[in-house]
C-alpha cells in the first residue's frame, strides 16, 4: 500500500509484475479480488454499501421527507 501511496496510484491501478515484485502469491486472478463493484456489493447489511441496501436508505429518506 505504500508503494501505492508514493507512485499516486490505487492497488487496482498496479501492473501484475508490479504485485508479484511484492509477493509471488499474486497471480491474474487478484483483479477479480480487488474489483470494487463487488466490494461494494458485498456490504449487504442494513445501512450497507450494496446497491439495494443504498436503494432501500434512499427510499426510506423520500418517505420521510414526505412526511
Amino acid at each position: 500500500m505504500a508503494g501505492c501511496l508514493q507512485q499516486g496510484k490505487d492497488v487496482q491501478g498496479l501492473a501484475l509484475p508490479q504485485m508479484q515484485g511484492v509477493s509471488s502469491l499474486f497471480d491474474e486472478d487478484v483483479y477479480e479480488v480487488l474489483a470494487l463493484e463487488p466490494l461494494v456489493n458485498a456490504r449487504e447489511r442494513y445501512g450497507g454499501t450494496a446497491q439495494a441496501q443504498v436503494e432501500a436508505q434512499i427510499a426510506e429518506a423520500r418517505a420521510a421527507l414526505a412526511e
